[in-house]
């Protein structure tokens, strides 16, 4: 399972953003005490596509059952597809249909999900007929129960209205319902987490991974590309990456180029041909915030924010949304905003 936690000055873990976070300033990431020791300076002989494919083989033979969560963006298409090429079983593959809007206002997630995960998964169903297709329809009364409870916050930051249908809450509150599997030998496989690449003022390679970018760790979770036990796979994408760099004559500084724009640039991901692209709403947008608004701030993305604006339009509103902004721990949330700063975790490579 994954290996992520914080690390408070007094050695102890949690995996409580807000615990670790407020009341400790040398509070660190840790990606998993092998990950962390890891010389990434090392050279790497394999592919990051072949060890893309070793990591398949690496879960296959740690559990009995697989469940692949699937959005249909390029980093779960590359995962599926490498799989069914290289005859590699998957058990179940999971869809959440996500939105807290009339079913006639198909749009922002639910748009990308239908279109470039429901109608993939349809055209190439013969290709894997014993795999269990698992469409969880998640509406207004699943977020109605998840924001119900202030302490939803606990389960991991960031904090955006659609942190409902993440994982732990999946199978803390509707497991049954949607026939979820965990237990021993299971596991569900997430897409993927890219690092930040960039370099310092010595000119050293620096590969970055920022703790907001894993949001989805229920206890029975594996990240697909970031591994304990195969740290040489985030090593590979990191070489290709420089690589990419490196020809296009990019010297990238900090945060200035996102794992996302890299990523897509990028030979193996541009030959993933999505059945529509254009549904693949940007997660960066010029931030338009309405002053001393928490949510707002919370929900900075461009769905986040479309998704709070729609919401807050409907009459009635949705009563997630209700829950959401009436019950929430803002305050809570406000002080690790103004704690500022992020945590994260850095390797020359």
């Amino acid at each position: 399972m994954h290996s992520i936690n914080y690390v408070r000055s007094d050695g102890t873990k949690t995996r409580n953003r807000l615990d670790a976070r407020i009341p400790d300033n040398d509070v660190f990431l840790s990606l998993g005490d092998n990950f962390d020791q890891h010389d990434f300076t090392k050279t790497v002989s394999y592919s990051y596509q072949s060890l893309l494919i070793e990591r398949w083989e690496q879960l296959r033979k740690k559990y009995s059952h697989i469940s692949l969560w699937f959005s249909g963006g390029r980093d779960s298409r590359i995962a599926l597809d490498l799989a069914i090429q290289n005859n590699i079983y998957i058990d179940e593959i999971c869809v959440v249909r996500p939105t807290l809007l009339p079913d006639n206002l198909r749009v922002l997630n639910l748009a990308e999900v239908d279109v470039n995960a429901i109608q993939y998964l349809d055209a190439i169903k013969d290709k894997i007929p014993n795999t269990k297709i698992n469409i969880i329809e998640f509406r207004d009364r699943h977020f109605a129960t998840v924001y119900q409870n202030p302490n939803w916050v606990n389960a991991g930051a960031p904090w955006m209205i659609w942190r409902a249908w993440m994982t732990v809450h999946l199978f803390r509150y509707f497991k049954d319902e949607f026939s979820l599997t965990d237990g021993d030998g299971a596991v569900n496989v997430l897409g993927a987490i890219h690092p930040h690449i960039h370099t310092d003022d010595n000119n050293n390679w620096i590969l970055q991974f920022i703790d907001l970018q894993f949001q989805d760790l229920e206890k029975s979770v594996e990240i697909f590309n970031v591994a304990d036990d195969m740290p040489e796979l985030t090593k590979a994408y990191a070489d290709m990456a420089r690589n990419w760099c490196i020809a296009n004559s990019v010297v990238p500084k900090r945060f200035a180029i996102t794992p996302n724009d890299m990523r897509n640039n990028m030979a193996l991901y541009q030959q993933i041909k999505l059945v529509n692209s254009q549904l693949q709403f940007p997660k960066n947008w010029n931030n338009w915030v309405p002053e001393n608004s928490i949510p707002y701030q919370i929900n900075a993305g461009f769905k986040s924010t479309m998704n709070l604006l729609l919401c807050e339009q409907q009459s009635p509103q949705p009563q997630g949304y209700i829950n959401y902004i009436n019950n929430t721990d803002w305050p809570r949330i406000e002080a690790e905003l103004q704690y500022g700063g992020i945590c994260s975790k850095s390797f020359v490579f």
